[in-house]
């Protein structure tokens, strides 16, 4: 039996089966003979399965995915020193995707179709590729949203991004924090967006909370004078963004100039160090962030170990970054998926392995343990909708408690709110 911390991962073994081909020969005057052969699987050899890896290595989103790379690599060369996968050792092949669909999409047909790539990991903002991967039956292990592929097993679980649920836990949050009127800027880039920001709303009135300013802004906003109105004139304290780093930082840098005092969750902001860089600590304290797995900061076993692997395979001091949680657990997702597929690698049987697992818990890092037999997460939230919050306080992430915040999966209309603006 192998030994070492990834074994307790195997849940479900599907066992191979060689088909024997039995070859009619008589027209040669032979008679007939059978063989028996594996069918070849693409990306599979008998030392070796080969991943493709479809993320931003160049542009705007380069460094933070970069993080998440990087632990990604380090948690592979951990499970290749000791011993690979059933005597197989991973190998993976990077394609920069530049966090485009367009570009995703062509990255991956060319690890899939020219490359021969066994599995893919997507580990992107990106969600271009999914139909050609479904099609073409590719095991896909992915950080985004859901979507309705059975291929695809996103690291938090089970979502479907078109419907109108929401989950309490948002407005529990706010509750805890003691906003009192919430509202939401998102990004008007997709569909996704916008509803994720209005969930956060949906919940917080759901908690009792009040509706607040809400609006959808563009890319590349200077003048964030006009928003900080739309919070100041509606009274809205809570703020739920559903932006990038750079438009939250502007945002939050003027409110703080023009003395709006605001009661913020970010989604993002345990996952972007520029959040700490000064002279924006000073911005952003007392700001609530959310993490999907269990901070560092509460040094559980399960933290400690990822710091362990990280340091001695990745030379990585600091996992208070959730790109990098997020690429060590996509790898052990993967890793996952492998082991339970068996000796007789398969990419069906890869996903009809990860399909019946119901209790995978990142080797104890999840929220709450996932079940990918059922959807039970809604966006922007961690699996079965928990999150653990912490704090900026200083220089620093102070977790606000040691458990995390649970909420229930509802169902419900968009929420009005006091002042939506689209933008043209």
């Amino acid at each position: 039996m192998k030994s070492g911390r990834h074994s307790r991962r195997i849940r479900v073994s599907i066992v191979g089966v060689v088909a024997i081909s039995t070859i009619s020969l008589t027209g040669l005057g032979v008679g007939s003979a059978s063989s028996s052969a594996a069918q070849a699987v693409a990306g599979v050899t008998k030392n070796t399965v080969t991943i493709g890896v479809s993320t931003p290595e160049t542009g705007a989103l380069a460094q933070e995915w970069g993080y998440g790379l990087a632990a990604m690599k380090a948690e592979f060369a951990y499970q290749n020193a000791h011993g690979g996968v059933n005597g197989r050792k991973i190998k993976i092949v990077v394609e920069d995707d530049q966090g485009s669909n367009a570009t995703q999409l062509t990255a991956a047909e060319s690890l899939v179709q020219v490359k021969h790539v066994f599995g893919m990991i997507n580990f992107s903002p990106a969600v271009g590729d999914q139909a050609f991967l479904s099609q073409n039956g590719v095991p896909v292990v992915s950080n985004s949203v859901q979507h309705l592929y059975s291929n695809i097993f996103t690291i938090v679980g089970n979502v479907d991004p078109n419907s109108n649920d929401f989950s309490t836990t948002i407005g529990k949050i706010f509750k805890k924090i003691g906003a009192k009127k919430v509202g939401t800027l998102a990004l008007n880039v997709e569909a996704q967006v916008i509803a994720a920001g209005q969930n956060g709303v949906t919940s917080s009135v759901d908690a009792g909370l009040q509706a607040g300013y809400s609006a959808y802004v563009p890319f590349g906003v200077t003048d964030w004078t006009p928003y900080v109105l739309g919070f100041q004139t509606s009274d809205t304290d809570g703020f739920w963004p559903q932006l990038d780093a750079a438009s939250a930082i502007g945002f939050m840098t003027t409110a703080a100039q023009q003395g709006l005092k605001l009661k913020s969750v970010f989604v993002n902001g345990y996952a972007t160090n520029p959040y700490l860089i000064k002279p924006l600590v000073s911005v952003d304290q007392g700001t609530t962030v959310l993490s999907y797995f269990a901070p560092i900061e509460l040094h559980s076993k399960a933290a400690e170990n990822e710091a362990a692997v990280l340091k001695k395979y990745g030379h990585i001091n600091s996992t208070d970054n959730a790109f990098t949680t997020w690429g060590y657990v996509a790898a052990l997702l993967e890793i996952q998926g492998l082991q339970g597929a068996g000796k007789a690698l398969t990419r069906q049987g890869f996903i009809s392995h990860l399909a019946r697992v119901t209790n995978w818990t990142a080797d104890g890092l999840e929220a709450a343990p996932v079940n990918f037999e059922t959807t039970n997460t809604v966006l922007e939230e961690g699996s079965n909708n928990c999150d653990w919050i912490l704090q900026i306080k200083g220089s620093k992430y102070v977790p606000v408690g040691t458990k995390p915040i649970c909420g229930t999966l509802q169902y419900s209309q968009p929420t009005s709110t006091t002042t939506t603006t689209v933008a043209p």
